[in-house]
């Protein structure tokens, strides 16, 4: 076993790549992509960023105008998808489902009236599988 001298340990970077990650951290993004874009340690550059006692800013929410807003409800009338209407325009979904929700729209399929369906297809004697197919839906989905 080799034995390693006491005290400070061997750096893996030299303090150039430690500099050259502090600058570009600078300019702007995330420890890991920064890390990732300079081949170095994501974890030695969470170390270094710690030792300096540097905060990264954490990014600011996104506001939306009165306009942008009123073109997602537009959109969404006429596609019906929230998901699709906010990647369509580059909003983000979660806000856009939270705005939906607030104005009374539900775009989720309500399945009560085909559950139903399914049931009084059983209840007549229409086997599992059977009765699935009749409703639209796959029967390990009907069977549970």
């Amino acid at each position: 076993m080799v034995e390693r001298p006491r005290g400070k340990a061997n750096p893996q970077y030299k303090a150039k790549e430690r500099e050259a990650f502090f600058r570009r951290l600078d300019r702007g993004g995330t420890i890991r992509a920064v890390a990732a874009e300079l081949g170095l340690s994501v974890d030695s550059c969470y170390r270094w960023r710690r030792e300096a006692q540097v905060a990264t800013p954490r990014g600011k929410n996104r506001s939306y105008s009165a306009e942008e807003k009123a073109e997602f409800f537009r959109r969404l009338e006429l596609v019906g998808n929230v998901s699709q209407v906010a990647k369509e325009l580059g909003f983000v979904r979660v806000t856009c489902y939270k705005w939906a929700h607030e104005a009374g729209i539900f775009t989720g399929k309500d399945t009560r009236a085909q559950r139903a369906r399914f049931r009084d297809l059983r209840a007549g004697g229409l086997s599992r599988a059977g009765a699935a197919k009749r409703v639209g839906v796959d029967k390990r989905t009907a069977q549970d």
